[in-house]
């Protein structure tokens, strides 16, 4: 099964998914505060995104292809609606490997989107992370909001939004975002 987001799943669905997860992840935060382990947040996840009527798979496996073969199989903490992995840390901070390993697993699925959430810290802390090889969504670094790029008909041609922006100051760029 091909596990990209689907294209009857809109850009709104995508972000109302993501959103949704979010704030159910804030509440266990509020609720639970940091220094659990990772299971303890990751069964209580699970839960609350099956009281919200979301497909959830936990530790559900995709397998890892070199050459046209599998070499084997990890295991993505969550994977809701088909559309979106969740890995969760029980962490100090989130540490660039985390936001790698995710990376490789959006790769690896060919699913577009996917959040780190650490519960470890004070304050839960979020990243999301985009597989740009299998999306036809791009981020703004500023505003953390995203568009669907026409591929076709993309009037930045070549440069990506991430990049647009990482030139503008913050105060242009409530101005001008094309996102």
């Amino acid at each position: 099964m091909n596990h990209r987001l689907h294209k009857n799943n809109t850009m709104n669905d995508l972000n109302q998914l993501t959103q949704q997860a979010i704030g159910i992840a804030i509440n266990i935060h509020k609720t639970l505060g940091p220094g659990f382990g990772e299971t303890i947040y990751k069964r209580v996840l699970f839960k609350e995104l099956q009281n919200y009527k979301l497909k959830v798979q936990a530790e559900f496996p995709i397998m890892i292809i070199w050459k046209d073969q599998v070499i084997g199989k990890q295991k993505v903490d969550l994977l809701v609606n088909d559309t979106l992995i969740i890995e969760l840390k029980a962490q100090t901070q989130i540490e660039d490997i985390h936001l790698q390993q995710l990376l490789s697993y959006l790769k690896a699925s060919k699913i577009s989107l996917g959040l780190v959430l650490n519960f470890g810290a004070k304050i839960l802390q979020i990243k999301r992370v985009i597989n740009s090889a299998n999306s036809d969504l791009q981020f703004c670094d500023f505003c953390d909001t995203k568009k669907e790029v026409d591929s076709t008909n993309d009037s930045t041609s070549g440069i990506t939004s991430k990049s647009y922006h990482k030139t503008k100051s913050l105060s242009t760029h409530k101005k001008t975002c094309l996102i």
